[in-house]
């Protein structure tokens, strides 16, 4: 199991680091205040429940 658990949180990092990766090159930063700020304005918010 030990083994396993070992698998299981490298391929998680893996894809974590992928994903961050994905995320820089696409918006071009890697600070989340940035982030934010490259989100269109003027879209209407997601609904707040059901």
């Amino acid at each position: 199991l030990i083994l396993t658990a070992i698998v299981i949180s490298f391929s998680f990092f893996a894809f974590l680091l992928v994903l961050s990766y994905r995320a820089y090159q696409h918006l071009g930063t890697d600070d989340t205040e940035e982030m934010r700020f490259a989100e269109p304005a003027g879209e209407a918010p997601p609904p707040q429940g059901y």
